[in-house]
This record gives structure tokens, C-alpha cells and sequence, in this order.
């Protein structure tokens, strides 16, 4: 899909118009199956997201450690499984899955559903900043200047989608896999809606180049980047969207909300995970904004997930919170030693997992 055909897709098709903040009728949620493998049943539940700290740095992905899961063993639902881009597609029309397939072998050892969350920004390809063109987003959240790939302009469209078509081709399906989370026209880690929340990120991206219009039809095009996955359920992060053009405007969630109804339209209800990656009962500020979408989204009769935060140490109320929206997952970091949340017990997680709504996607 070239940049004029995600222009067009945005102008006169689902970015054409606003919708409505009010959620639509809910489908019904499916009954629980009996068990399936292609795609794998999803179980709400405590999944281990594992470090993900070097998203927002220059070091390469730690190797999984699966450390959480050890220390707790039947405590979390799924891990997930980080990578980087370029770790995974060091050259043209070359791919090293070779880490991938090791962490399977381990995930099956130990009994765990696994899911993918593979991160750009950063962690592009060194060939695809290369072709594309990059730029350089200052540090935020206390780590490091970072160069990014200018992921509107169709070179890099194109490397990602042979990405994508290759990773699909070798584990789309896999019965180990309950969930890929896309992954595309993003700045930060796999959230596609995450351009920066500090304002000198966003006049970077202007800077570059980039277009409040040309961000949105990138973020339209997604389904295209990850058109070649058929089976697996697919995880879409549905989060506030600010704008580069105009750093006073309150953030955009009617956007998101076209993108997460196209998201369900898509992939089916037994395929789609819609996620939102900052529920917070607390939220102030343009928290409260999407907060709105955190309330939105386990309306829409699909499975949701979601990370908690909390101003204060104790991840107990946001947890709850989830709970009491119906959420079915709840995913948790590692210690803050590594960049995440606090260690919790067993019986913190059983706690959490009895908040959540369990719920079994139906088998295709």
C-alpha cells in the first residue's frame, strides 16, 4: 500500500468524518469453546510482558528470560516474547528467527502460551533508516536520544510488510502463539498510537517531515502491514492520539476509535485483542482522555487486555479497576530493577486474576 493509497484510505474512507464517542451496539461475547488450537483459546489472566525497557534505549533486546514465569510458576496466563526488529531482519530479505524458536522450545517446557511483541522505533532496521531516510527523537522517560526510521514514507512500508510476510509465513497459526501484537507506524515500541507524549518528539516528527494526515493514513494502513497473518489473534494497542501540528490540541480519541472498529471488521471477534496500555481509576490530566477509551473498549465484545498504572506504587487499584470494567488480561512488567512494575506473589496475581472476566475466544 503506497503512502497516496493510505491518503486516500484515511480522506474518504474511515478517517473521513467523526464518530461518534458513544460506543456502538456491542456484539455478543461467544460463548466459552472447549478448546481449540488454530488460533490457540485466549484465557483472561496475569500475562508476563518481561523487559521491555530497551524499547526506549539503544541496546539490543535482552534475551527472554522467562524469569517471571519461574519465579511463579502457574501464576501468569502467557508471556510475552520481545524482539526487535532488527535483531530478526538484519538485511535485505534476511531473517534470523533462529531466537524465536529457541524461546518456544522454552515456552513449551514450561507449559506457557507465548505471545509476540516485536518493537520498531528505535530497534529498526539500520537498512531501513538507511532507505527510508531517519531522524532523532530527544530522551524521554530518562533514557537515551534515539534515531527513527521516517515509517510514513513507502520504503519503509514495503521493508515492513516483507518483514511481516515472512515472520507470518514461518508462525502464523502456531498453536504455541495466542497473540502477535502489531507492529507498525510507530514511534515507540509497538503502540501504534504512540508518537510521543512530550511536545519535543512531536516537533521532531514535524521536523522530519511527517503530517498530522500522513500519521493517521499510516496508522489506517496497518491492516495492510499485517495482512499476511490469517489465523494468529491480533493485538491492537487503541490508545489517545496527540497531534504534531498543533501541540495545544487536546488529544484526538475518536481516531482510535474508528481504528479499533475497523480492527474488530477486520480480524473477526475471535481474532481481535483490543488493548489499552495506561488504565488508571486515577487518571488526571490527558489521562482522563483516554480514560474515556480504557471505559470504550470492553464494550465492543471482544477480548481486551491491559497494563495498569497507578500514582502510586501499589498496582492494586488499577488492577481492580480493570476488573471492574471486564477486562479479561492484565499485563504485568518485571521488577523495577528492569524497567517495569513491582514484584508481586502468587497470591497477588490469583487476586488480580479473580478481578478479571476469563473468557475462551471460540476456535476458527
Amino acid at each position: 500500500m503506497t503512502w497516496l493509497q493510505r491518503l486516500w484510505n484515511y480522506f474518504f474512507g474511515i478517517g473521513s468524518g467523526p464518530a461518534p464517542v458513544t460506543p456502538p451496539v456491542s456484539p455478543a461475547k461467544p460463548p466459552p469453546s472447549g478448546g481449540g488450537s488454530n488460533p490457540p483459546d485466549l484465557v483472561g489472566g496475569v500475562s508476563a510482558m518481561g523487559d521491555q525497557g530497551f524499547m526506549e534505549r539503544t541496546t539490543p533486546a535482552p534475551p527472554n528470560s522467562f524469569a517471571q514465569i519461574r519465579g511463579l510458576p502457574g501464576g501468569f496466563s502467557a508471556i510475552c516474547l520481545n524482539y526487535g526488529w532488527d535483531a530478526l531482519n538484519p538485511a535485505p530479505a534476511a531473517f534470523d528467527f533462529s531466537a524465536i524458536d529457541a524461546d518456544l522450545a522454552t515456552a513449551a517446557s514450561l507449559g506457557v502460551p507465548v505471545e509476540f511483541r516485536i518493537a520498531s522505533g528505535q530497534h529498526v532496521p539500520d537498512w531501513v533508516k538507511a532507505v527510508a531516510g531517519s531522524y532523532t527523537v530527544p530522551a524521554q522517560h530518562g533514557n537515551e536520544t534515539l534515531t527513527f526510521a521516517k515509517y510514513w514514507l513507502p520504503d519503509y512500508q514495503a521493508a515492513l510488510q516483507a518483514f511481516q510476510t515472512a515472520l507470518a509465513a514461518k508462525y502464523d497459526g502456531n498453536p504455541q502463539l495466542r497473540c502477535m501484537w502489531t507492529m507498525t507506524n510507530t514511534s515507540f515500541s509497538c503502540e501504534v498510537f504512540n508518537i510521543g507524549v512530550d511536545k519535543q518528539s512531536r516537533l521532531a516528527l514535524a521536523a522530519a517531515g511527517a503530517t498530522d494526515a500522513l500519521i493517521r493514513a499510516n496508522i489506517s494502513g496497518l491492516f495492510a502491514d499485517m495482512a499476511a497473518w490469517k489465523l494468529t489473534p491480533m493485538g491492537l494497542p487503541v490508545e489517545i492520539l496527540y497531534s504534531i501540528e498543533n501541540l495545544t490540541t487536546p488529544p484526538d480519541i475518536t481516531f482510535p476509535q474508528q481504528i479499533g472498529q475497523q480492527a474488530i471488521a477486520t480480524w473477526g471477534n475471535a481474532r481481535c485483542v483490543l488493548a489499552n496500555m495506561a488504565v488508571n481509576p486515577n487518571a488526571t490530566g490527558d489521562g482522563k482522555y483516554n480514560d474515556e477509551l480504557v471505559r470504550w473498549l470492553p464494550t465492543l465484545g471482544v477480548y481486551t487486555a491491559c497494563q495498569i498504572a497507578n500514582p502510586t506504587s501499589d498496582q492494586s487499584a488499577g488492577a481492580a479497576y480493570a476488573g471492574s470494567l471486564g477486562y479479561n488480561e492484565i499485563q504485568e512488567w518485571e521488577s523495577t530493577a528492569t524497567g517495569g512494575h513491582a514484584v508481586y506473589t502468587a497470591a497477588d496475581l490469583a487476586a488480580w486474576d479473580q478481578l478479571l472476566k476469563p473468557w475462551l475466544l471460540q476456535s476458527s
